[in-house]
């Protein structure tokens, strides 16, 4: 590959469209979530209370938003965060 004055040639491809580039770019913003959402996954399941933290400011989210209601709110929110972050630590690979 070579880069010559903002755009860039391939070996035996010519110029490369910015469709490509744009395909590009945009596979290696997903690839860097995907590295994000990886590392927090591991510190998630690697440190117990980094998970109970995450799990309480969603759950006092979920309660500032609904404390109007009375009925049993707080453990409804701490099984919704629990919920919520067992799903994120699912691995989708």
């Amino acid at each position: 590959m070579l880069i010559k004055d903002n755009t860039i040639f391939c070996g035996g491809a010519g110029k490369v469209s910015q469709e490509s580039l744009d395909k590009i770019e945009a596979f290696t913003k997903k690839t860097a979530l995907h590295k994000a959402m990886d590392v927090l996954r591991m510190e998630l399941n690697s440190d117990s209370g980094y998970y109970d933290t995450w799990k309480a400011n969603i759950a006092m989210a979920l309660y500032d938003e609904l404390r109007d209601s009375k009925s049993g709110l707080p453990k409804i929110c701490n099984d919704a965060a629990d919920r919520f972050l067992q799903n994120l630590l699912l691995d989708t690979k």
